[in-house]
């Protein structure tokens, strides 16, 4: 796999993934508007326009992942957010044991790596939208980066409302009457928060957020 050690690679990593799908959804809504009054068709791309939400969210996140990780910056200069995708095996090995001689070889270990450059094998283990991605996943993926999640806090309402409530209902069968300025609404909605995330993750790089703050 290429290494994605640059912001510019980064940048064209993320672009490449939000370009298709930006692609899809644009076809699918143009065939919308000129089938604007069929409600099975507008009921059958709802679907979709969360899936990709869903699927760049966890594309993106791994690709943040694997730039942080292809710099090869030591953990000790990482945010504590990072420890855990090193240290996950032990973490459980603790999470099942009740002795303390266990935790302790936890926190040995975890001294023994700090110095040692985080070195991801395979990012997409570690990021997990647990088939719904809802607002607290999205918070807990980007805080797993070190990612400030705040500025989604006004999209919050949407994503559990608009676009997952609807969603889920038209997936497990149920009636769901999707309206076209409804779908207008979710489709644009959801184009922007996809661009807020790419936004987000670069500027991330940018500021080297991931980097404990130096007093």
């Amino acid at each position: 796999m290429a290494r994605i050690d640059t912001i510019d690679k980064l940048a064209s990593k993320i672009d490449r993934d939000l370009a298709w799908r930006k692609k899809e959804l644009i076809a699918l809504n143009s065939h919308a508007e000129t089938h604007r009054d069929n409600k099975h068709i507008l009921r059958a791309v709802f679907p979709l326009i969360c899936a990709h939400y869903e699927g760049f969210l966890k594309k993106s996140a791994e690709i943040y992942l694997q730039h942080v990780s292809d710099l090869r910056i030591p953990l000790i200069e990482l945010k504590h957010a990072f420890a855990p995708f090193i240290l996950k095996s032990e973490f459980m090995r603790c999470d099942g044991s009740k002795r303390a001689s266990v935790r302790a070889q936890v926190i040995a270990n975890y001294a023994e790596v700090l110095n040692i450059p985080m070195i991801i094998s395979d990012p997409k283990s570690f990021i997990d939208t647990e088939s719904n991605p809802k607002p607290d996943v999205l918070t807990e993926i980007l805080e797993s980066l070190a990612v400030d999640p705040s500025s989604f806090q006004t999209k919050f309402t949407f994503i559990n409302d608009s676009l997952l409530k609807s969603r889920n209902a038209i997936v497990h069968g149920e009636f769901c009457d999707v309206s076209f300025n409804e779908f207008q609404d979710v489709m644009n909605t959801t184009l922007e928060i996809m661009e807020e995330i790419k936004d987000l993750l670069l500027d991330s790089s940018i500021n080297a957020v991931y980097r404990k703050t130096v007093v």
